[in-house]
Formats: structure tokens, C-alpha cells, sequence
């Protein structure tokens, strides 16, 4: 990989000049990779006009387990990623030597997500924090690309039931996923190889934020324990309203919306919600309080609002966003989820191979999902069913259409509990022993008594379970169709 200051050794000084007059322009966020070249020189030098806004660089590489189709390129530069500031909603690209900048960023902290997709159209991902201090340049930490994660769980009510409709995301990142009727819930495309936190909602329930959870790159986790929820009866009034383009006035489906509680100039993360494909949302919020609203997509710049309810009654807002860069255009897909029996799924999962981006259906089944130009497999899928797939060839001068998808539901694709308990040969309960499922695709991890819980469909499963005090075991089981319990006795 070369170095920055390689890199700007081997411009002429004529061209380090212009690059400067450039640079030194105005802000560089949602700028083609093309323009990317001119931000190596710092333009906050002494002879500099102060601004008190602050520039944000930094390289994004891939490590041993990225291929992006190339092996040789392991631990190399990772150009035409896509480097996203959450809170903000500007995005760039890397140029060829995997370098990225922001200019003109007002002090702050930032989280610097960093998304690239392989020839396969695998999704590989990192985030970081940054700071910007004002009049400065920052050089951040370089970010390296993992293999996206997966992690699967149960939600439950305090009485053990599954509970469906709850939105799980996670804190500080653009992914999100509801548990189903039984309470189930898969979520992809999550970081890893990090600490990552839950935050789990629904009207009616207290918030819950859950972790830190650590996933192991390109495996599925899970979730060693149902997630129980508390009823709240203090919500009597709500905030309703629809999301649009502020250009179009279209509306914006899939908007992932955070509510927090403002109060003595602290903000605390009250709930989390998804804006519907007409862009409509609503969410249950306690009277005589102040709230502030936050909305986040792909492609438009994020946006905040205050909120006062002063009564019971129900406050609605209309709310517009900005695209963050006017001049891409789409090819919208845009359908139902049903089952078997034509009911609305709500809260599928529908993405994209290569993969685009993800939304999940509405209460009625709809969803709208945008893909760029080209040939796509586009997946839907529920915990509990079968996963249903329709390929498409992309042409924007067709600019969009139409698939509906029927998921399967049966004794063979429900999920079941399989738990017990891990023990050496002494049967002394074994903390921290990792449970994986068929080669470490699905795994957990033993509690402090040595107990594990996991969910799995019927069939024949190998488990193996293994300790770090050189303890292994593999066994071959089959997994019937219902709750079952396997005790596993490691013997060195």
C-alpha cells in the first residue's frame, strides 16, 4: 500500500498548487472518487482563511479474509468504497490509493462507516469514531473492511411468549430488522469483529438496549437467551407523520427513525421506528414531555426536529429530506411479502445480490427497495420460512418494477430450542465453552452455569463444542420438530 506521503511526493509542484487553489474551495462530501485527488493537500495551512470548521482524511484497506475477488490484493488499498458520515448523511469514495476526505465538517464527533461489496456481492463493512476539532486536519485511524456478520435472537413478554413487531437495530448503524410471530428475529450485514450494541422497541414497551455483542466475520451468531420486554402504560400519545423529498415531494420508504427524550439539554434515545413504503410512521410517546426526532437514509442528507407534546393528543409532522447527491438515479423494485395463505408478511427482509441496500415490509407486506443498473437476485426472507428469490435485469430507462414474493412456512423451516448444558468429565459446568453448528456457521456461547440455548430447524446437525482449556467435543445430532435439550460431556 502507498503511503500518503508517498502519494504526494510524486505530484509536480505546479499540480500541488492547483490542488490546493481546489481543495481549498468549499466542501468536498458526495464528490465523485475522481475529485478525490485533490484532497491530499491540506488546505488549512497558516496562510489560510479561518473557517472554524474542520477536514476529515483517511484510508480504508481490506485484510487477509477480503478478497473483493482478488486474494493478491489482501491488505491492500480498497478503492470506490463508499465512506459514509452517520450522523450527517455526506458520503465519498476512496480514490485508487484507498484515501478518503471530508472537508468543511463543523467540530464534532462523527461515526466513518466504510461499505464495499464484492464481486460476489457479499457485503464488507467497518465503522469507526472520529473527531474533527476546528481549523484542522485529521488524519483517522485506517479503517479495515471485514466480511459483514449476522446475529439471530428471540423476543419475548415477561410471561415467555414470542413477541412479534419489534424493531431491532443496531446503535450507531444502518441496519435493522422485526421478530416475527414467534418472537424471532435474524439481522445481516451487522460489523464485526467490534463491540456492537442492540436497541430494541416497540410502542407499548420500554425500550431496551442490549449487548456489547462481538460477532466473528462472515458467521451467524446467536443469541445465548431470549430478550424479554417490559410493558410500558405510560405512552398516552403518539407522533405521527409521513417522510418526503424535499425536491419531489415523493415520499421516502424504509427512513430508520430514532426519538429521543430531551430534557435539561441531554438527549436520551427514547424508541426507534421505520418509516413505511408511503413513508408514514408512528410512534407511541409519554405527554408533557420534549422529544427530538431524527431521520436517517441511504442518499439524503439526515435531518432532526423538536417536538413538544403537550397533551395527549397526537402530534403530526410532515418531514422532508434532501438528497445528499441529486444526480443518481434508481431502478425501484416494488411488491408484497405474503405467505402461503396470501396474508401480509410484515417485516421481511428484501435485499440484493450484489447487494444494494436493505428494507423490510410494511404491516400490509409492501416494500420499495432501489438498486442501481444491472442484473440482480433479489432475496426475500422471514425467520420461519423459506427464502424466496426472482432475478431481474435492471435498466433505468425502464426505471422500475414490479415482484411480489409468496414465502413457504413449514414443520421444516420452523425454529425449535435446543439447549442443555456443557460439563467436563468431572461434570463441572464448562462458562464460555463456543457452541457452533455445522462448521461454525451458526454459534454461541455457554453462560457462567455452563448452559446454552440455540435455535434451529429440524434436520441432522454436527455441533461442536469446545473450551478453551483444550476441552472438544463433536457430536452428530438430529433435531426434531420441537424443543429438544442435548448435554454435552467434554472429555480431554
Amino acid at each position: 500500500m502507498k503511503s500518503l506521503i508517498d502519494y504526494i511526493k510524486t505530484r509536480p509542484p505546479v499540480i500541488l498548487l492547483i490542488l490546493f487553489l481546489t481543495a481549498a474551495g468549499g466542501c468536498f462530501g458526495n464528490q465523485d472518487d475522481g475529485a478525490l485527488l485533490s484532497q491530499l493537500v491540506d488546505p488549512l495551512n497558516p496562510g489560510a482563511v479561518k473557517t472554524g470548521r474542520g477536514t476529515l482524511g483517511g484510508f480504508v484497506v481490506s485484510d487477509a479474509n477480503n478478497r473483493f475477488g482478488a486474494p493478491a490484493r489482501a491488505l491492500a488499498s480498497v478503492e470506490k468504497a463508499v465512506i459514509s458520515l452517520v450522523e450527517t448523511g455526506l458520503f465519498t469514495y476512496t480514490d485508487s490509493y484507498g484515501y478518503y476526505e471530508f472537508q468543511g465538517l463543523v467540530p464534532g464527533s462523527y461515526t466513518v462507516l466504510a461499505r464495499r461489496n464484492d464481486t460476489e456481492g457479499s457485503a464488507y463493512l467497518n465503522y469507526t469514531n472520529a473527531s474533527v476539532r476546528p481549523d484542522e486536519k485529521t488524519l483517522q485511524q485506517t479503517i479495515v473492511l471485514k466480511k459483514s456478520a449476522s446475529l439471530s435472537g428471540r423476543i419475548v413478554t415477561s410471561n415467555g411468549a414470542g413477541a412479534s413487531g419489534f424493531l431491532i437495530s443496531i446503535e450507531n448503524f444502518p441496519a435493522a430488522a422485526l421478530s416475527s410471530s414467534e418472537g424471532h428475529f435474524r439481522l445481516d450485514a451487522a460489523p464485526a469483529e467490534q463491540d456492537i450494541y442492540l436497541l430494541i422497541t416497540r410502542d407499548g414497551y420500554k425500550s431496551k438496549k442490549y449487548g456489547p455483542l462481538t460477532i466473528s466475520e462472515s458467521k451467524l451468531y446467536s443469541i445465548n437467551e431470549n430478550i424479554t420486554m417490559e410493558t410500558v402504560s405510560a405512552e398516552t400519545s403518539a407522533i405521527t407523520g409521513s417522510i418526503s423529498d424535499g425536491s419531489t415531494g415523493s415520499a421516502i420508504p424504509s427512513v430508520f427513525i430514532k426519538l429521543y427524550e430531551a430534557a435539561g439539554g441531554v438527549k436520551t434515545l427514547y424508541k426507534t421506528a421505520y418509516a413505511d413504503i408511503a413513508g408514514k410512521f408512528s410512534i407511541g410517546a409519554e405527554a408533557n414531555k420534549s422529544y427530538i426526532i431524527e431521520l436517517a437514509k441511504q442518499d439524503y442528507f439526515n435531518a432532526t426536529a423538536q417536538i413538544s407534546l403537550t397533551s395527549n393528543a397526537p402530534v403530526k409532522l410532515d418531514l422532508k429530506l434532501i438528497r445528499a447527491k441529486s444526480d443518481i438515479s434508481y431502478f425501484i423494485i416494488s411488491g408484497k411479502v405474503t405467505d402461503s395463505s396470501g396474508i401480509a408478511v410484515s417485516g421481511a427482509k428484501i435485499s440484493s445480490v450484489p447487494y444494494s441496500e436493505q428494507v423490510l415490509s410494511g404491516p400490509d407486506g409492501a416494500y420499495k427497495l432501489r438498486i442501481s443498473e444491472g442484473i440482480y437476485d433479489i432475496y426475500a426472507s422471514s425467520p420461519g420460512s423459506l427464502q424466496a428469490v426472482s432475478r431481474i435485469n435492471a435498466r433505468l430507462s425502464a426505471g422500475g418494477a414490479e415482484i411480489n414474493f409468496t414465502l413457504q412456512k413449514g414443520n421444516s423451516t420452523a425454529l425449535y430450542l435446543l439447549n442443555g448444558t456443557v460439563t467436563d468429565v468431572n461434570s463441572s459446568p464448562l462458562a464460555g465453552a463456543k457452541i457452533s453448528v455445522d462448521k461454525n456457521n451458526l454459534y454461541t456461547y455457554t453462560n457462567q452455569s455452563g448452559n446454552y440455548s440455540i435455535y434451529l430447524s429440524g434436520g441432522t446437525y454436527e455441533i461442536n463444542a469446545v473450551h478453551g482449556s483444550g476441552l472438544e467435543k463433536t457430536v452428530t445430532y438430529f433435531m426434531g420438530y420441537g424443543p429438544q435439550r442435548l448435554d454435552i460431556k467434554i472429555i480431554k
